[in-house]
C-alpha cells in the first residue's frame, strides 16, 4: 500500500512535486503550508507535480492542484506541467478541467517513443576540433578542479585550432 505523501524537490529553481497515495483533506496542511511560500517567493521558474502513485485525490486535494497552476501562472506566465499514468486520476483531472489550465501527461512512455535522433535536426559539418576546445572550455568553468584537470588538453587544442 502506497502511504500518503506530499514530497518536494527544488533543483535549479524548479520544484518537483510528488503526491502520493490516498490524499484526503486530513492529509493536506503541510502541502498548502507550502504553497503559501510558493506564493511569497519569486526564486523559483516552474514546478512539475508528479501523480504517478496517487491513488485518490478529494476536491480540497483537487483544489490545491489549481492553486498550484494558478500561482505558476500568475507568476511565470506558464502553465504547469502534471504527470499522471492513473487512468482515474487522469480523467477526474479532465473531467473537472484541468486540462484547460495544466500540461497533463498520461503516457510518459509517448514521449520516449516520439524523440528524435539529433542527426534528423540539420547536420552541420562543424568543425570537431572547435566543437571538442568549446566542450573543454566549458568544463573548465564548471570549477576549479575541472580548470585544472583541462586547461592543458585546452592550451594544446588552442594551439593545434588557433
Amino acid at each position: 500500500m502506497i502511504e500518503n505523501k506530499y514530497l518536494y524537490a527544488e533543483d535549479n529553481l524548479n520544484y518537483f512535486i510528488k503526491l502520493s497515495g490516498n490524499l484526503k483533506y486530513t492529509d493536506c496542511g503541510s502541502f498548502s503550508s507550502f504553497l503559501t511560500k510558493l506564493e511569497d517567493d519569486n526564486q523559483f521558474e516552474n514546478i512539475l507535480i508528479d501523480l504517478t502513485d496517487a491513488t485518490y485525490l478529494d476536491s480540497t486535494n483537487l483544489g490545491l492542484l489549481a492553486r498550484t497552476s494558478q500561482i505558476l501562472i500568475d507568476k511565470k506566465g506558464h502553465r504547469l506541467t502534471v504527470i499522471s499514468t492513473n487512468p482515474n486520476i487522469t480523467e477526474l483531472l479532465q473531467n473537472i478541467g484541468f486540462d484547460d489550465i495544466c500540461i497533463i501527461i498520461d503516457k510518459p512512455d509517448d514521449i520516449l517513443k516520439s524523440l528524435n535522433y539529433t542527426g534528423n535536426i540539420g547536420h552541420h559539418e562543424e568543425n570537431m576540433a572547435k566543437v571538442m576546445l568549446d566542450a573543454h572550455k566549458r568544463l573548465m568553468s564548471m570549477n576549479e578542479t575541472n580548470k585544472n584537470e583541462f586547461k592543458n588538453v585546452v592550451a594544446l587544442m588552442e594551439k593545434q585550432i588557433l
